[in-house]
């Protein structure tokens, strides 16, 4: 064998193949542990799956891609699920309609309508507790479309 044939054989040897690879091997502090050496069926088989069957990095890489892509999708669904919320409008009611609270999607107030009627003639107390019936009718009506919004997104992404 010539000089270079010898080293090139020596450093193809010094790799750590998972063919290779012992099963088990004492350590200093006595536990069993994976070493590399005289190679069995057994080694093979376990790394197969880590070496996506001779494909090596490749198949890593090609999970990775498929990741992001999902990824890239999954994000995209979450824009469009968040600025369909934020457009749309809820209107919560009290006193049979004389008093109307609008939140968006994401239960942020946009808007409260009094009747001038039933504002003439409210003390504030009563006012104010239709206000509260009112936001709390709105804040459950957004919770409700957030709720169905949101199955829909998980039957989208094959989660339920």
């Amino acid at each position: 064998m010539s000089s270079t044939q010898l080293s090139l054989f020596s450093w193809f040897s010094s790799l750590q193949m998972p063919w290779s690879k012992d099963d088990t091997s004492s350590s200093k502090d006595g536990k069993e542990e994976e070493v590399w050496g005289s190679g069995n069926k057994n080694s093979m088989d376990k790394n197969k799956d880590d070496n996506k069957s001779g494909l090596g990095g490749v198949a890593g890489i090609m999970d990775s891609m498929e990741n992001f892509k999902t990824a890239q999708q999954v994000g995209k669904m979450t824009n469009s699920l968040v600025q369909d919320l934020a457009s749309t409008t809820i209107e919560g009611v009290a006193v049979e309609g004389k008093v109307k609270v609008y939140v968006d999607g994401q239960q942020r107030p946009l808007n409260v309508q009094i009747d001038e009627g039933y504002l003439a003639g409210v003390d504030s107390s009563d006012l104010s507790a239709a206000l509260a019936v009112a936001m709390k009718d709105a804040y459950r009506k957004s919770s409700e479309r957030m709720d169905d919004k949101m199955k829909s997104f998980y039957v989208d992404l094959g989660l339920k």
